[in-house]
């Protein structure tokens, strides 16, 4: 009697961790997701401080801006400094640097921006530096390419998992088409991009992320099945 009691045990025991097992992928997306949803609500309570400016108006400027102007120029200087060097350095490691110390300026959110796909219903956080640890958070702005503030002679790089612990991330991306809308909300404003291009790439064409003359981009980038090529999505900023 003892005996088949234990054995009772143990099948409800070996049942739970089967049903564990089964739901800790969905268990474990959900935690990353909140997580998500925590820095965009901290990104966004960060922010809320800097007066409304209209991103199609032509008047933005560091007065404008406060309290983060300093950001904001150093953030245009990120920028100019790209142009100027002709983006000399678009290695892999340089990829992974972040382009500004956020928290060195006063902006206490670790993310620099807020990403959103209103076609496919689509919201992450976006960091500065594709390493891991970025990555495993969000989506990441490569290093060595520019911030994606106004401004011409631009063209910020986007990258994400396309899934992560089982969930869906950039692998959503399949799902846009040339004409649908990307908006990219920084600290002070938030910019409309339309899609232009859909392409795959090597992991090596480094010419394909750099800055086109007189052209404000952003493009997503993430990996394909297997991991072999890259997915780029081209954006082109739209003035509405």
């Amino acid at each position: 009697m003892a005996k088949s009691k234990v054995i009772e045990i143990l099948c409800v025991i070996l049942l739970l961790c089967g049903v564990f097992l089964l739901l800790f992928p969905a268990i474990r997306s959900a935690i990353d997701r909140e997580s998500e949803k925590q820095a965009i609500v901290f990104f966004e309570e960060t922010i809320t401080d800097i007066s409304p400016t209209s991103s199609e108006s032509g008047n933005t400027t560091p007065d404008t801006l406060l309290p983060f102007s300093a950001l904001y120029e150093a953030a245009l200087a990120y920028n100019r400094n790209l142009t100027e060097t002709h983006q000399k350095d678009l290695s892999s490691a340089r990829l992974t640097i972040p382009h500004l110390d956020l928290k060195s300026y006063g902006f206490e959110a670790e993310c620099f921006g807020i990403l959103e796909i209103p076609s496919i219903g689509y919201e992450v956080p976006v960091y500065l530096g594709s390493s891991d640890s970025n990555l495993e958070k969000g989506a990441a702005l490569l290093g060595g390419t520019s911030l994606p503030i106004s401004g011409t002679n631009t063209h910020a790089v986007i990258a994400g998992h396309n899934t992560w612990r089982g969930a869906k991330r950039f692998d959503l991306l399949r799902e846009l088409s040339p004409g649908d809308t990307v908006l990219f909300r920084n600290p002070w404003e938030t910019l409309t991009y339309r899609i232009v291009s859909k392409d795959i790439i090597l992991p090596d064409e480094s010419d394909a992320i750099r800055i086109q003359p007189n052209r404000e981009l952003l493009s997503l980038l993430t990996c394909t099945h297997p991991n072999t090529h890259r997915v780029l999505i081209v954006c082109e900023r739209e003035f509405l």
